[in-house]
């Protein structure tokens, strides 16, 4: 029998994944790879299904991946390489058809979808971004069709599998409908983070893998056992003779027996942290104080005790919800927001650009900028180029789409293109950027799996290899008194109920 040869040896840490893969369970041939990013989730996946495939246990691969970062399995760019030209066994590389999703696909995209349907003599790999699971069946029954035409049986894996955490998603009940197939011969689920938010994040996970390992068929009895509820008000509204009253709701506002709940993923599971195998210096965090101007201090003190603002030219902003709120108050800091009348964005002077035009004039590496919202990225964006010239910025966003390979591709290469402007949705996932030593940010959301993430886009392997950066700063931009700073004790909170279920050790951060 042929044996299995990657492309790359795998490394100590990557062999003790697979050899805890290999163990037999009770539950079938199910796993979760809970590999910090940047340690080689996606080596152990290659290198498992490679050497299953050259023993003849099975034939095809599928693969669901966030938007942001489904391409880097099969894509390939001199820059950067695919996953699988990196890491397969060259021999099984050539062997094996790739089939990569396209939304909105052409003729010839459509042709090689459906010759690799109808092919039956060569190991298959199809990967397919998890939103396009959201739009419609074309997606989806491509994956259907996919495992029904599997001849030796399929592996299944969920990269990034926070992305089912949603119970009621139209994409979770895709992927979990789909995870039924009877052609399934493997499931696997990767993340650095199964609970980027809450505890509550694994059950659609681990019900995806197997409902026994943790033991509920219903989430309800799953959020029982491990949440605590309490009712709070999450809005207010006014009567007629305009007086306020609070609108209640029963809402999850702590956590238990999470001990209980890392005991049992953890015989399902391989654990692997960046400082356990790589050898990266630390993070360094700092903040740097943003002082808030006249008329933000005033909009931001009446949506927050009035729930409305007028603005300068006579419009109004209003909040009925708390999570509305929250949105419009973060708005706000960022120097914007929108009226009810006709949605219209509406800016408010601010210092945080300025802010970070200092930061970055002051350094003399590349650098990142994270922000959450559309309009920052624009105006950012905008600001940069006036100040350092045409070139000098890129953009990695929902709104250029399809430029973001371009735009990447310049920022890593080109000496004049020194800043990156980003969001988290869009490009904290998946992506090597190891070039910038600075990553600030300009603002958060309440995401952990956002934030980590993107932290982890230029802390990784190839840090402190020749062309990259060394070391990261990340820098947050701060307005004491605000939800700023609710913020990021929330996402502190988050962090210390995470290492709990993962069994990690105390985690260091900027608070």
């Amino acid at each position: 029998m042929p044996k299995y040869r990657p492309a790359l040896p795998p490394r100590d840490h990557q062999k003790r994944a697979l050899r805890r893969i290999a163990r037999p369970n009770r539950y079938g041939d199910v796993f979760a790879l809970l590999m910090e990013m940047g340690t080689g989730k996606s080596k152990v996946v290659c290198d498992e299904w490679g050497a299953r495939v050259v023993a003849n246990k099975l034939s095809d691969l599928l693969i669901i991946a966030p938007a942001g970062c489904y391409s880097n399995w099969i894509d390939d760019h001199e820059e950067s390489p695919s996953e699988f030209r990196k890491q397969l066994d060259p021999a099984l590389f050539k062997r094996t058809l790739f089939v990569k999703w396209v939304s909105g696909m052409g003729v010839n995209a459509r042709a090689r979808l459906n010759a690799m349907l109808e092919t039956r003599n060569r190991p298959r790999v199809f990967v397919v971004n998890a939103e396009a699971l959201s739009r419609g069946d074309k997606a989806t029954n491509a994956c259907r069709a996919f495992l029904d035409s599997s001849q030796k049986g399929a592996m299944v894996v969920i990269d990034e599998s926070p992305l089912m955490k949603g119970k009621d998603s139209i994409r979770t009940d895709t992927i979990l409908e789909l995870g039924e197939h009877k052609k399934i011969v493997a499931k696997r689920i990767l993340s650095g983070l199964v609970t980027p938010n809450s505890p509550l994040d694994l059950y659609t996970q681990f019900q995806f893998l197997d409902w026994h390992i943790l033991g509920f068929r219903s989430f309800y009895g799953f959020r029982a056992r491990y949440a605590i509820m309490q009712d709070i008000p999450i809005g207010v509204w006014f009567d007629e003779k305009g007086e306020r009253h609070e609108r209640m709701q029963k809402i999850v506002v702590n956590y238990r027996n999470t001990d209980e709940l890392h005991g049992k993923i953890e015989p399902f599971s391989f654990r692997c942290l960046k400082s356990e195998c790589l050898n990266l210096p630390p993070k360094q965090y700092i903040s740097r104080d943003i002082e808030l101007t006249k008329d933000q201090k005033r909009i931001y003190k009446e949506l927050q005790e009035n729930a409305f603002a007028k603005l300068a030219d006579e419009k109004f902003v209003t909040v009925n919800m708390v999570l509305t709120q929250r949105m419009r108050l973060a708005q706000v800091l960022c120097g914007f927001t929108m009226d009810d009348e006709k949605k219209e964005i509406h800016e408010i002077s601010e210092r945080r650009s300025s802010a970070t035009l200092e930061l970055l004039s002051d350094y003399s590496g590349k650098a990142i900028i994270w922000t959450s919202h559309d309009y920052c990225v624009r105006k950012l964006h905008r600001i940069i180029t006036e100040e350092f010239g045409q070139g000098s910025c890129a953009q990695f966003w929902g709104g250029n789409r399809p430029m973001r390979g371009e735009e990447e591709l310049r920022f890593k290469t080109d000496p004049e293109c020194r800043f990156l402007v980003a969001t988290p949705a869009a490009g904290g996932k998946g992506n090597n950027w190891t070039v910038a030593g600075l990553s600030i940010y300009h603002d958060n959301s309440d995401s952990l799996d956002y934030r980590l993430q993107s932290e982890d886009r230029n802390h990784r392997e190839g840090l402190t290899a020749k062309g990259g950066a060394q070391s990261v700063l990340y820098v947050d931009l701060i307005a004491r008194g605000t939800i700023d700073v609710k913020r990021l004790k929330l996402l502190r909170n988050k962090i210390n109920i995470a290492t709990q279920i993962h069994g990690d050790s105390y985690r260091e951060w900027l608070i």
